[in-house]
């Protein structure tokens, strides 16, 4: 059915993300169980959580929608793809 499929593909591009998004902060020193400046805690439908000190605050939300459209546009190639990351102190205080 077309909504499995709609499910499939976000699933598909929150997978994606989620594995470019640790690929870098591997690369870029940061351990993914030891690091306290930026891990990924928690996925929530087709939301990525990520926990981050100030100090890196503004690069793990810019790293996040880099990464959620890049892995949109791999998987949907007909239509532009968007991703919105905003900053909050903690996740009570999301939209």
């Amino acid at each position: 059915s077309v909504s499995q499929s709609r499910y499939r593909t976000s699933s598909d591009i929150q997978k994606l993300a989620i594995a470019t998004i640790y690929e870098e902060l591997h690369s870029k020193g940061f351990s993914p169980t030891q690091s306290h400046a930026i891990k990924q805690v928690l996925t929530v439908h087709d939301e990525l959580e990520l926990e981050t000190t100030i100090e890196y605050s503004e690069y793990a939300r810019d790293m996040l929608e880099k990464h959620m459209v890049k892995a949109g546009e791999f998987v949907i190639k007909d239509c532009p793809i968007l991703a919105e990351a905003m900053l909050v102190d903690n996740l009570s205080e999301k939209e």
